[in-house]
Parts: C-alpha cells; structure tokens; sequence
C-alpha cells in the first residue's frame, strides 16, 4: 500500500516540479527506520530533489500526520494535496480541514483490490472514532 501512496506522489511531483511535500509518518517498534524517513529515501531514489520534501516523523497516526505537517507549512498556504490511499480521501480531507487545511485536496492511490473491502470496513471503524474522540465534525 506505501509503494502506491509512493508512486501517486511520484508521477505528481513529476507533473508539479514547483510542489514541495511533506512526507509525514513516525517509526513504528518494529521498524528500523520512520515511514517519512522511507518515503524521503525512495522519493530521492527516483529523482526528487531533497530540496523539495521535508521530513515529519514523529506522527502515529492520521490526525496527527495532519497536525505536525500543519506546523511544518507556512500559514499562507492553504491548498495542499494529500497523496492518500484511495478508501482513506475521505477521512483525510475531513480531518486536514479539522486541522486548519482550508482547500485540501485528495490524490488518490490505488489499494489493491484484494485488500479493498478489509480496508474500506477498517475505514469505517476509523471514521466512527474520529467522530467519538472529537476528530471529525459533521456539522
């Protein structure tokens, strides 16, 4: 699922050379590195230029991938793409905009069809807590 979320950040960052990204994403207990720490590493190792990303790698989880790349931002940018897997925009572009985004935007990445209705039920469950913890507002 990274290596799409990878490839979808690729080919629009190939589009955009002006784009700069946050590759945002902390080091699990059985990691040896962070998840930004990997996609910074594989974006570099296909012709990103490091200039353009900046690392977050303290998050855990979606909220706070928002809120520590919120803080690494500057506040006059408001339009920003989240690459994101494709059963996950949805959750994503309400909670950027819980977390100060004004204009986010979805960029899609495939999931695999196999794993499709696991993680769209999973999904689901994510959007229910964030609605209990406060994370998602409807109205």
């Amino acid at each position: 699922v990274l290596q799409y979320r990878l490839d979808a950040a690729l080919a629009y960052l190939t589009d955009h050379p002006e784009c700069q990204v946050v590759v945002s994403g902390g080091q699990g207990a059985d990691e040896h590195i962070s998840e930004a720490q990997g996609m910074y590493d594989a974006l570099v190792k296909k012709g990103i230029d490091p200039k353009r990303l900046i690392l977050e790698d303290q998050s855990t989880n979606t909220v706070e991938n928002l809120r520590f790349s919120r803080k690494l931002i500057p506040r006059e940018v408001q339009k920003v793409g989240i690459v994101t897997s494709n059963f996950h925009v949805y959750r994503s572009l309400r909670l950027a905009k819980q977390q100060g985004f004004l204009d986010p935007v979805g960029i899609s990445a495939d999931s695999g069809v196999y794993f499709l209705p696991n993680n769209v039920l999973r999904e689901c469950f994510g959007i229910v807590k964030d609605r209990l913890y406060g994370n998602l507002k409807f109205f």
